[in-house]
């Protein structure tokens, strides 16, 4: 019951529950992958650390930003713990910069996109999908402060 491969399920269940807009039956999904991971790994490991962006990410559908910053900071903490600089850093730094744009901290929303951008480039490569992803985000963040020429070049 308590096997890591039943919490692998309960995560990518608690991600198509996210895609289908099922937000407590996400979460339900993935408190249990987060509990078995934490049980059988320890609180600490980094792959609590991918449970914890789910969360995360979940909150954020919610609308329950501070929640989702403080669960998406201790995916990062673990994350930087163990992982040098990496996709799944580059991620979280990006889903973080959302949560920070979605709660009116442009400027925050700006320096964590950016921090991403830079991870992702030197982890992934220029070519990777999440850079243009991330461009996107970050060229929404410059439009939305009227940092127009900033914009265009993100875009």
């Amino acid at each position: 019951k308590n096997h890591l491969l039943v919490a692998n399920l309960h995560l990518l269940m608690g991600k198509v529950h996210l895609e289908m807009e099922e937000y407590d039956k996400a979460m339900t999904s993935l408190s249990v992958a987060l509990a078995i991971r934490a049980e059988r790994l320890g609180k600490h490991h980094v792959s609590v650390a991918e449970v914890l962006h789910a969360i995360g990410s979940a909150y954020i559908e919610v609308e329950e930003y501070p929640k989702a910053l403080e669960t998406l900071q201790e995916a990062l903490r673990l994350q930087r713990q163990f992982l040098g600089p990496s996709l799944e850093i580059a991620e979280t730094l990006n889903t973080m910069s959302l949560v920070f744009f979605k709660s009116g901290d442009t400027e925050k929303a700006i320096e964590l996109g950016e921090e991403s951008l830079v991870m992702l480039k030197s982890s992934a490569g220029f070519d990777h999908i999440l850079v243009a992803h991330v461009l996107k985000h970050n060229g929404d963040y410059y439009q939305d402060i009227e940092a127009y020429d900033d914009a265009m070049e993100a875009y």
